[in-house]
């Protein structure tokens, strides 16, 4: 709704004439290109012949040739190819194109959020004049720049750190295969996976080391880096533009937030129109979090020395789970505990485990949190000054002062309502919870069971008691 003759409503537009600003504009068809991209890399596992891939613990890299890493007693293989890694093929074909498009689609509500307050009258000036939506929107492209300058920084810094993580864990051991006899590296070690993108150097390996190199070196870039970096520029993003809705874009001397009562069914007195960037933001966060307890998951079953595939490994997890239940009854919730929290040890010995955790404990606790307190602060204001001009309000909307008043004192705050504060709250200190633990996750999981159960007797109950 910019004024095209008003050169500081236009002030910037040239720089942002991008490929990111493009993406923006086109979520859903970077989130397709994103998901083929995922299945091509599928594709390229099987031709490369990495797809799937015993690791017996042995090696043909002359190197390595009397070096033996050893698995469990009962296990003679684990399977460690690029379909059956988890944190990769589900990972690269449905958690990153989600993630991608809501990430975009953050950026893109931020605009249209500022638009739809302006349009709604609830910015006004000292005079109680309504402030238009070029003046907002003019405001807003002079901080835009800011807002993806610090997204391009983030974005750089995560891919380089990623890049040497990569020079690390995969590099390094292909060029000197000897470097793990050396180190003494086992299977437990936190500082490098047997996986996949190594397995040109194990026994029985039918892939040439050049073409994997460049296979890992794509996955790492366009995967890995891609998704950790775009959802740490997101995360800072948001919270600038919330900060920015807080503070007026630096006009909060001369601009006011007023809540709009004139809608007696609207119980956010105007403050929905955040509701499309707050929802994208947290289906990023809550996509990110999946991506990360997929990386937790994955990363656990590999140091498992008596699970030779990815589903044993989750089959023995749940029946370890029952066997609490079934031996330990005397002393069954320390034991419990124990088994809950054991593989938290690991994770935090894990140098893409921590990062792992560092990134979710920046998304969710201080772009998600902090975003919501940002929004929610500016809410509390703008219900606040309309208290304060309520015999205003009355003669600008013709409604009595007394309804004004009734429904601002039962305004709420929460922009979202697909989803409530306490279950947002409740979801993001499980999933939280599960990065240090993914075993953690068995408690929602439990608790929608025994839920499902419930609600299923008492549905068949019912049932009798009426043909009774």
């Amino acid at each position: 709704m910019s004024d095209a003759s008003d050169p500081e409503a236009n002030a910037g537009v040239s720089f942002f004439k991008s490929p990111f600003s493009w993406a923006i504009e086109n979520a859903g068809v970077v989130a397709i290109w994103a998901f083929m991209f995922g299945f091509a890399m599928c594709c390229i596992a099987v031709a490369l012949q990495v797809h799937v891939v015993d690791f017996t613990g042995r090696f043909s890299a002359p190197a390595l040739r009397d070096y033996v890493v050893a698995l469990g007693p009962s296990t003679t293989a684990k399977e460690v190819g690029y379909l059956f890694a988890i944190n990769w093929s589900v990972l690269g074909v449905f958690v990153q194109p989600l993630v991608l498009y809501f990430g975009l689609r953050t950026f893109a509500n931020m605009a249209p959020a500022l638009e739809a307050i302006a349009e709604r009258g609830m910015v006004r000036d000292q005079t109680f004049e309504k402030v238009t939506a070029e003046s907002v929107l003019a405001r807003w492209r002079r901080s835009e720049r800011v807002n993806r300058s610090i997204f391009y920084v983030i974005f750089l810094l995560c891919t380089l750190f990623l890049a040497f993580d990569w020079w690390q864990v995969v590099a390094q051991p292909i060029l000197d295969p000897g470097i793990i006899a050396r180190n003494h590296i086992l299977l437990s070690d936190p500082s490098l996976e047997f996986d996949w993108s190594i397995s040109c150097i194990f026994e029985g390996s039918r892939t040439s080391c050049a073409p994997l190199l460049a296979f890992g070196a794509v996955g790492y870039l366009f995967m890995a880096c891609l998704l950790t970096s775009f959802a740490f520029g997101v995360a800072v993003a948001a919270l600038h533009f919330s900060a920015f809705v807080l503070q007026r874009g630096g006009a909060a001397q001369r601009w006011r937030f007023f809540a709009d009562v004139s809608d007696e069914d609207d119980r956010r007195c105007g403050w929905e129109v955040f509701g499309p960037f707050y929802s994208n933001l947290l289906c990023t966060g809550l996509g990110v979090l999946v991506g990360l307890w997929l990386m937790v998951m994955q990363n656990s079953y590999l140091r498992a020395p008596d699970a030779p595939n990815i589903a044993n490994f989750i089959f023995q997890e749940g029946r370890d789970f029952l066997d609490i239940f079934e031996t330990q009854v005397a002393d069954l919730p320390q034991t419990l505990l124990n088994w809950i929290v054991a593989p938290g040890v690991s994770v935090f010995s894990s140098t893409q485990s921590g990062l792992g955790i560092l990134l979710f404990g920046f998304v969710c606790l201080i772009a998600l949190l902090a975003s919501w307190w940002l929004l929610r602060a500016t809410a509390a204001e703008g219900r606040r000054q309309a208290q304060r001009s309520a015999d205003v309000i009355a003669r600008d909307t013709a409604l009595p002062v007394e309804t004004i008043r009734a429904r601002l004192r039962k305004m709420q705050f929460w922009p979202v309502g697909w989803i409530s504060e306490v279950w947002l709250l409740t979801l993001m200190l499980v999933l939280f919870a599960s990065l240090f633990s993914y075993r953690i996750v068995l408690i929602p999981v439990v608790y929608l069971i025994v839920r499902a159960i419930d609600a299923s007797w008492k549905a068949i109950f019912s049932r009798r008691k009426e043909q009774d």
